[in-house]
């Protein structure tokens, strides 16, 4: 196995869920194997929306606050790979490669 993994946590702000989407998809989606989302919140239409934009990746959604540590325990489950990559929902990737880059590094020592 050579997998590389990521997996990211959202509160329901749908903003910074499209622009991690738009980033995510520009920049470092070929550098996944898979992208692992969890989404919590009261308000169920955010929830479901920002699930819904990420209907192509593996996705838990709660209908009730949690906190990224909660979401991570629960997505970590889930994944099988080599190399486990934890996004912050509010830290962007401007740049193509960056991940790629120190995936490598966690490889190769």
């Amino acid at each position: 196995m050579n997998r590389v993994s990521g997996m990211v946590v959202f509160v329901p702000d749908p903003f910074l869920a499209l622009f991690f989407r738009k980033l995510y998809d520009k920049n470092f989606k070929d550098e996944l194997d898979g992208l692992y989302v969890q989404v919590n919140g009261a308000n169920k239409e955010v929830v479901d929306y920002i699930a819904d934009l990420y209907k192509d990746c593996f996705v838990i959604k709660h209908y009730d606050h949690s906190n990224q540590g909660i979401g991570f325990d629960e997505l970590y489950k889930e994944i099988n790979c080599d190399v486990l990559a934890t996004f912050c929902s509010d830290n962007f990737i401007f740049k193509k490669g960056i991940v790629k880059k120190f995936a490598d590094r966690i490889r190769n020592g």
